[in-house]
Protein backbone atom coordinates (compact mmCIF):
# COMPACT_ATOMS: atom_id res chain seq x y z
CA UNK A 1 0.00 0.00 0.00
CA UNK A 2 2.90 2.43 0.75
CA UNK A 3 4.33 1.79 -2.38
CA UNK A 4 0.87 2.61 -4.31
CA UNK A 5 0.67 5.62 -2.30
CA UNK A 6 3.68 7.09 -3.18
CA UNK A 7 3.93 6.27 -7.19
CA UNK A 8 0.74 8.27 -7.04
CA UNK A 9 1.69 11.03 -4.86
CA UNK A 10 5.23 11.28 -6.84
CA UNK A 11 3.70 10.52 -10.12
CA UNK A 12 6.59 8.21 -11.14
CA UNK A 13 6.95 6.23 -13.63
CA UNK A 14 9.55 3.96 -12.41
CA UNK A 15 9.07 1.63 -9.78
CA UNK A 16 9.31 3.17 -6.30
CA UNK A 17 12.73 1.90 -4.70
CA UNK A 18 13.97 3.36 -1.49
CA UNK A 19 17.28 4.45 -3.66
CA UNK A 20 14.67 6.45 -6.27
CA UNK A 21 13.23 7.40 -3.44
CA UNK A 22 16.48 8.89 -1.97
CA UNK A 23 17.45 10.77 -5.41
CA UNK A 24 14.08 12.37 -5.43
CA UNK A 25 14.22 13.54 -1.42
CA UNK A 26 18.41 14.77 -2.36
CA UNK A 27 17.16 16.68 -5.91
CA UNK A 28 14.24 18.18 -4.17
CA UNK A 29 16.24 19.55 -1.23
CA UNK A 30 18.86 20.39 -3.52
CA UNK A 31 16.66 22.78 -5.56
CA UNK A 32 14.74 24.17 -2.22
CA UNK A 33 18.21 24.93 -0.59
CA UNK A 34 19.38 26.33 -3.92
CA UNK A 35 16.84 28.90 -4.12
CA UNK A 36 16.63 29.68 -0.64
CA UNK A 37 20.03 30.68 -0.86
CA UNK A 38 19.82 32.98 -3.80
CA UNK A 39 16.88 34.98 -1.26
CA UNK A 40 19.04 34.66 1.55
CA UNK A 41 22.09 35.89 -0.51
CA UNK A 42 20.98 38.96 -1.35
CA UNK A 43 20.15 39.66 2.56
CA UNK A 44 24.07 38.56 3.08
CA UNK A 45 22.43 35.74 5.55
CA UNK A 46 22.50 32.51 5.17
CA UNK A 47 20.30 29.09 5.26
CA UNK A 48 21.16 28.40 9.29
CA UNK A 49 21.64 32.48 10.18
CA UNK A 50 17.67 32.13 8.40
CA UNK A 51 16.56 29.30 10.70
CA UNK A 52 18.47 31.33 13.69
CA UNK A 53 16.67 34.53 13.20
CA UNK A 54 13.53 33.29 12.62
CA UNK A 55 13.41 30.95 15.55
CA UNK A 56 14.06 33.65 17.18
CA UNK A 57 11.28 35.81 16.00
CA UNK A 58 8.91 33.14 16.91
CA UNK A 59 10.43 33.93 20.79
CA UNK A 60 10.34 37.40 21.12
CA UNK A 61 11.80 36.77 24.72
CA UNK A 62 14.84 35.56 23.33
CA UNK A 63 16.16 32.00 23.86
CA UNK A 64 19.25 30.30 25.26
CA UNK A 65 22.27 29.68 23.01
CA UNK A 66 22.18 26.10 24.22
CA UNK A 67 18.14 26.24 23.39
CA UNK A 68 19.16 27.34 19.98
CA UNK A 69 21.62 24.82 19.24
CA UNK A 70 18.74 22.18 19.98
CA UNK A 71 16.07 23.68 18.09
CA UNK A 72 18.37 23.77 14.56
CA UNK A 73 20.44 20.53 16.01
CA UNK A 74 23.85 21.80 15.47
CA UNK A 75 26.28 21.28 17.63
CA UNK A 76 26.47 24.62 20.46
CA UNK A 77 30.37 26.37 19.07
CA UNK A 78 28.14 26.45 15.14
CA UNK A 79 25.49 28.62 17.17
CA UNK A 80 27.91 30.76 19.22
CA UNK A 81 29.69 31.67 16.09
CA UNK A 82 26.55 32.79 13.93
CA UNK A 83 25.24 34.37 16.59
CA UNK A 84 28.48 36.94 17.27
CA UNK A 85 28.28 37.34 13.70
CA UNK A 86 24.64 38.67 13.58
CA UNK A 87 25.19 40.37 16.63
CA UNK A 88 27.58 42.62 15.06
CA UNK A 89 25.36 43.09 12.18
CA UNK A 90 23.42 44.30 14.70
CA UNK A 91 20.55 41.53 14.05
CA UNK A 92 20.33 40.09 17.53
CA UNK A 93 21.43 40.92 20.77
CA UNK A 94 23.11 38.93 23.44
CA UNK A 95 22.63 39.33 27.44
CA UNK A 96 22.29 37.33 30.47
CA UNK A 97 19.65 34.63 31.11
CA UNK A 98 17.45 35.72 33.91
CA UNK A 99 17.13 32.01 34.96
CA UNK A 100 20.98 30.91 34.74
CA UNK A 101 23.62 33.24 34.90
CA UNK A 102 26.06 31.71 33.29
CA UNK A 103 23.81 31.34 30.17
CA UNK A 104 23.75 34.23 27.79
CA UNK A 105 20.21 34.74 26.16
CA UNK A 106 19.97 36.08 22.00
CA UNK A 107 16.80 37.94 21.12
CA UNK A 108 16.30 39.55 18.18
CA UNK A 109 17.17 43.54 17.85
CA UNK A 110 14.58 45.79 15.67
CA UNK A 111 16.68 45.03 12.96
CA UNK A 112 16.83 41.46 13.15
CA UNK A 113 12.81 41.38 13.08
CA UNK A 114 12.57 43.53 10.00
CA UNK A 115 15.19 41.43 8.19
CA UNK A 116 12.56 38.50 9.04
CA UNK A 117 9.93 40.41 7.58
CA UNK A 118 11.26 41.31 4.83
CA UNK A 119 12.53 38.24 4.06
CA UNK A 120 9.60 36.05 4.72
CA UNK A 121 7.33 36.94 2.29
CA UNK A 122 10.22 37.32 -0.81
CA UNK A 123 11.31 33.27 0.58
CA UNK A 124 7.38 32.65 -0.11
CA UNK A 125 7.39 34.11 -3.33
CA UNK A 126 10.33 32.35 -4.17
CA UNK A 127 8.84 28.76 -3.16
CA UNK A 128 5.76 29.42 -4.91
CA UNK A 129 6.76 28.08 -8.41
CA UNK A 130 8.20 25.31 -6.89
CA UNK A 131 4.82 24.00 -5.45
CA UNK A 132 2.28 25.31 -8.38
CA UNK A 133 -0.16 22.96 -8.95
CA UNK A 134 0.36 21.04 -5.53
CA UNK A 135 -3.15 21.52 -3.63
CA UNK A 136 -2.57 22.74 -0.17
CA UNK A 137 -3.78 19.34 1.29
CA UNK A 138 -0.59 18.10 -0.48
CA UNK A 139 1.26 20.45 0.64
CA UNK A 140 -0.11 19.78 4.65
CA UNK A 141 0.16 16.20 3.92
CA UNK A 142 4.02 16.57 3.06
CA UNK A 143 4.78 18.83 6.47
CA UNK A 144 2.88 16.47 8.51
CA UNK A 145 5.13 13.79 7.08
CA UNK A 146 8.46 15.74 7.58
CA UNK A 147 7.15 16.56 11.38
CA UNK A 148 6.87 12.75 11.86
CA UNK A 149 9.98 11.64 10.36
CA UNK A 150 11.87 14.19 12.46
CA UNK A 151 9.34 13.27 15.59
CA UNK A 152 10.48 9.53 15.23
CA UNK A 153 13.84 10.49 14.86
CA UNK A 154 13.88 12.77 18.22
CA UNK A 155 11.65 10.62 20.21
CA UNK A 156 14.68 7.65 19.67
CA UNK A 157 17.57 9.86 20.33
CA UNK A 158 16.34 10.29 23.99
Amino acid sequence: MLTEVIDQATKLKQKTTTYNTGILQSKAYRILKSETAQVLSRHDITPLDWALLGKLFDHPDGLSLTILADFLDVEPPLITRRVSILERGGLLAKGPDQTDQRAKRVALTTKGAKIVSTVEPKLKKAMKPLVAGVSRRDLVGYFRVLSAIVASRTSNDD
